[in-house]
Formats: structure tokens, sequence, C-alpha cells
């Protein structure tokens, strides 16, 4: 687990802290998984992407493998209640090294919203099928 703290103040040191610790896990042969909104945010409402994704991408040289998921329809956001049901994830086509900063931020944005949204869309017309 990496930790961040949010303060501006704090960004570039936490950007370098970042980086730092997930090349050392790396070398270790762990995974990074992170989730570039920084937050959960309502399965319907857009969520900015922050830029510590691209800074890791960037830095990293590995393939990022995105993951588009419905849990927000069953652990909402500052909710204290959690809801049955199924949650679904799927592991998307991965974006190799090599794009710029805009253009790996645009694609992993509209990958993820765009089947997160068809996952969400899904449950909420059909419901759970298991």
């Amino acid at each position: 687990m990496i930790s961040i703290h949010r303060s501006k103040n704090k960004a570039l040191k936490n950007v370098k802290l970042l980086i730092k610790c997930a090349e050392e896990a790396l070398k270790r042969g762990q995974s990074i998984v992170i989730f570039p909104e920084g937050t959960r945010s309502k399965p319907t409402q857009k969520a900015n992407y922050h830029s510590g994704i691209a800074s890791l991408y960037l830095h990293l040289n590995v393939p990022v493998i995105p993951i588009a998921h419905n849990a927000g329809l069953f652990w909402p956001r500052r909710g204290f209640l959690k809801y049955s049901g199924c949650i679904t994830m799927e592991i998307l086509d991965r974006i190799e090294p090599g794009l710029s900063r805009k253009k790996f931020m645009s694609i992993l944005e509209d990958r993820i919203e765009t089947r997160t949204t068809a996952l969400v869309h899904k449950e909420v017309t059909h419901g759970s099928q298991t």
C-alpha cells in the first residue's frame, strides 16, 4: 500500500514518493492497483482522473491494465451500509507504454468509463443474474 497525503502543498512530494514506492513494488514482483479517480464516486457521476496514474505510466514504462467494475452500486461513496448484489469486474485491454500523457489519459478514461457505464446500466436494467 502506498499512502498519499492529498494536501496541495505536498503534491510534488507525493508524486515522487508514489513513483519510488511503485518502483520498489515492481522490483519485488508485486502488482500495483490504483484508482485513477483517487476516491469512490457514484456510479453515474463523472469523476476527474488524477495525474498520479499518468506519472506512474510515464516513469515506470510498464503496461497499464484498466479494470471496470460496478461496485459503486453496492458500496456507495460515504455510505456506511453495503448492499447485496453481484459486483462485476472486467479486465480491459492493456495500454502499452510509450504514449504521451494526454493520449494515455484519454484512452484510460475512455476504456474505464465506457465499460463501467455499460456494467452499471446492465445491472440497473437487468439486475443480478447470479
